[in-house]
């Protein structure tokens, strides 16, 4: 059929007459049809760039955490070879992982990888008193090890992490015992005593 003249100006084709109302959808409301299909996908990917991200930190801090309770079993049942497998996978340590990395060096009588651990873990913790106990035990150990020329630079340094460790907890017992057999077992002139001792059990 031939279109008709629209009342108000225009063409009227037979096709559009022909069209039933569901068949009718004007062009303003595909459009909009369209948009909210964009901005639907559009949000969506929003909440996926969002969440992906949260949900893989979430994932890797589980992760993490499992890995350090399986290497602190491992350490309590001395096999210190396989706590170390378990926290040396670690990308980034933490300080807890590196004070766990430090023990289990000492533990298999590396005490220069167990002070370099320990050290590492005091400079991320520097508020820990445990951290700096383990890194005097480790420095304790290393200087009995070392020549008579570097022992008493290392018992000095294991002196000062025991202090160091009464300082931030004067209530940690072990940090405390330590130092005080520090102070009897170092002569004088490298700050130890009977007197240094004695101070301290006041």
């Amino acid at each position: 059929f031939p279109a008709a003249p629209r009342p108000g100006g225009g063409w009227i084709s037979a096709e559009s007459e022909t069209a039933g109302p569901h068949q009718r959808i004007s062009a303003a409301e595909t459009a909009c049809r369209g948009r909210r299909r964009f901005w639907g996908a559009f949000g969506m990917r929003k909440v996926l760039i969002w969440i992906i991200p949260v949900l893989a930190g979430t994932i890797l801090a589980y992760a993490a955490d499992g890995a350090l309770e399986r290497a602190q079993n491992l350490y309590q049942q001395t096999n210190y070879r396989e706590s170390l497998a378990v926290l040396e996978s670690a990308s980034k340590p933490s300080a807890e992982e590196y004070c766990l990395i430090g023990r289990n060096y000492l533990m298999l009588a590396d005490f220069k990888k167990a002070t370099d651990a320990l050290q590492k873990a005091v400079e991320m913790n520097p508020s820990s008193s445990d951290y700096y106990l383990w890194l005097g035990r480790a420095w304790g150990r290393r200087a009995e090890a070392a020549s008579p020329f570097t022992a008493p630079l290392h018992a000095a340094k294991a002196r000062q992490a025991f202090e160091r460790a009464v300082q931030l907890d004067g209530r940690n017992l072990e940090a405390i015992n330590d130092l005080f057999d520090d102070y009897l077992e170092a002569p004088g002139f490298l700050g130890g005593g009977l007197e240094t001792a004695a101070a301290l059990d006041e």
